[in-house]
């Protein structure tokens, strides 16, 4: 693999999937980007005058089909899932829990009305 180090960084081919720091679009293994320490991976579209993300064809396939099909299976996966439903559960339960504390207000004051 060769590298060439410019003011926007190192130019070079994507290792592995991540996203662009520039555009926000996905980068795909293989793809040319330019990687710096402080700013993170940019396709190389988007420094040299584009955004890759309206310039599609420039972006280079993925080279590794199953890293593709992993990253998918990643985002279906049920330890995903998992985790996002609990987290709907921790904060159902602290709506409950303010609910709860409210009616106990409620019924309190209520008591003290009517002794």
């Amino acid at each position: 693999m060769v590298t060439q180090t410019v003011d926007n960084g190192r130019l070079m081919n994507a290792r592995m999937p991540g996203r662009c720091a520039e555009c926000g679009q996905p980068i795909a293994a293989g793809d040319k980007i330019y990687f710096q320490r402080e700013k993170g991976s940019r396709h190389a579209a988007c420094v040299d005058g584009g955004c890759a993300a309206e310039q599609p064809e420039q972006l280079s396939p993925s080279r590794n089909p199953r890293a593709d099909l992993e990253r998918e299976d990643a985002e279906r996966s049920p330890a995903k899932n998992v985790y996002r439903e609990l987290a709907q559960r921790e904060a159902a339960r602290k709506e409950l829990g303010k609910l709860l504390d409210k009616t106990i207000d409620f019924l309190s004051s209520l008591r003290e009305t009517l002794s």
